[in-house]
């Protein structure tokens, strides 16, 4: 397999080649690229007689580049990161919006029933007399003998 054959313009022939390059950049229509790629082979002296297939793009489906140094792609990569950012902002705000209403709707719900005159187990443990602590991990009042008493509640 031969090597990579590099198109580059002697310097007397720069500023055309630019131009044809400038050209072949802004068509997406393949035969319209292949001759604009015919006359750039030709200008830098390169032609052979083979025909020189110039790349197109499979981001922006423009002739003379690849994805890998294409503005619309890192536009469009750009654009897609700032999206995908927005939407785990939003994600997040939902989230605390949630939390937010679940703790009024408890807090709600914890005055109803006082209103209804329910009382909470810490306070009924009280009444009774019974020693009471709160749950290590946060299922409210147990009696004291039952959290102590327990090796996976008290060793954290």
């Amino acid at each position: 397999m031969g090597g990579r054959v590099a198109y580059r313009p002697k310097k007397a022939d720069a500023e055309r080649v630019g131009a044809l390059r400038l050209k072949l950049s802004q068509t997406r229509e393949w035969q319209r690229a292949q001759a604009i790629m015919n006359e750039i082979v030709v200008a830098v002296g390169k032609y052979r007689g083979q025909i020189v297939v110039p790349r197109q793009c499979k981001a922006c489906g423009f002739f003379g580049h690849t994805r890998a140094n294409c503005e619309v792609a890192e536009r469009r990569q750009a654009e897609r990161e700032e999206m995908e950012l927005c939407r785990e902002i939003r994600g997040f705000a939902r989230y605390a919006d949630e939390v937010e209403r679940a703790e009024a709707q408890r807090l709600r719900d914890q005055a109803e029933d006082r209103r209804k005159g329910k009382v909470t187990q810490g306070e009924m443990y009280e009444k009774l007399g019974i020693a009471w602590s709160e749950h290590p991990h946060g299922l409210g009042a147990f009696p004291t003998w039952y959290v102590e008493g327990r090796k996976d509640l008290t060793a954290q």
